[in-house]
């Protein structure tokens, strides 16, 4: 089977919604039930701004997601797995999430809403029991920012 591609086209984000929308099924999935270096991958992507398709919405989403399952099991905070290709932990991989929600931020058009969401966002992974230094760090920007 061969593809013609129309070089004379261009192709439009509204062309490529229809993939986005079962990408972005994958990632809440690999959020909530995917393997630390999963989720480390993508959030580690996440944070560097290599998704540049995702909506503010959807990134905060999927980082409420990651709180909700990092707080249902606290004790494994800093565990790792080297044996199983885990090297980094939940509170490590929530400086990363810090990270995108610093992105998602400092996007320009983002509405109050969600820049509070960020904040509260930030503020738990702030707080105990995750208690990020990274989140510490931009929490302190971002509350800047709503005031």
């Amino acid at each position: 089977m061969h593809w013609i591609v129309n070089p004379k086209k261009e192709m439009k984000m509204s062309d490529l919604l229809i993939w986005w929308q079962s990408i972005y099924q994958m990632m809440k999935r690999v959020v909530v039930e995917g393997s630390r270096q999963e989720v480390y991958t993508l959030v580690f992507a996440m944070s560097r701004n290599k998704i540049e398709m995702i909506k503010s919405k959807d990134a905060i989403e999927l980082i409420d997601l990651l709180i909700q399952r990092i707080l249902t099991n606290p004790s494994d905070l800093d565990v790792t797995a080297p044996k199983k290709n885990e090297w980094h932990s939940w509170r490590s991989i929530s400086g990363d999430a810090a990270g995108v929600i610093q992105h998602i931020a400092s996007r320009p058009g983002l509405t109050r809403v969600e820049r509070e969401q960020c904040y509260v966002l930030l503020n738990m992974l702030a707080s105990q029991p995750i208690h990020s230094a990274e989140a510490e760090r931009l929490i302190i920007h971002l509350q800047v920012d709503i005031e």
